[in-house]
């Protein structure tokens, strides 16, 4: 866990954040490997800010299939979904939205071409 705790990701026990996190941080995804790995790995970053990562992947390719599978194992991502279909933006947000951590007072819907940065708000 101390890994985890250095590159601004939390606990995870079963899932489940402790304590629970401030925000949930929903993503969406579509054949965009290299976007997603520049949010994920910005978010990485962001220190003074308790969150959750959850992504749903609308049936992309294999490819970032697995690199999705890879960084939720390193703890980038907290919680994947792969729908075997392509979910859209609407019903893909309630997908993410209905794996979020109940007692997460704020949902952030976070496109997957964003770079976050604790200047830019997110920090203290």
């Amino acid at each position: 866990m101390e890994k985890a705790k250095k590159v601004g990701i939390h606990d995870v026990t079963d899932g489940q954040l402790e304590p629970p996190p401030e925000v949930s941080i929903l993503i969406l995804t579509h054949n965009a490997r290299w976007y997603v790995h520049k949010t994920l790995d910005s978010l990485r970053w962001t220190k003074n800010v308790k969150y959750e990562v959850v992504v749903v992947d609308n049936a992309s390719n294999w490819l970032l299939r697995l690199m999705l599978r890879r960084w939720h194992h390193r703890g980038w991502i907290n919680k994947l979904k792969h729908p075997n279909y392509n979910s859209f933006f609407a019903r893909g947000n309630n997908i993410a939205s209905e794996q979020a951590d109940p007692h997460a007072p704020y949902l952030l819907l976070l496109n997957s071409d964003i770079e976050v940065r604790d200047e830019a708000g997110c920090g203290d």
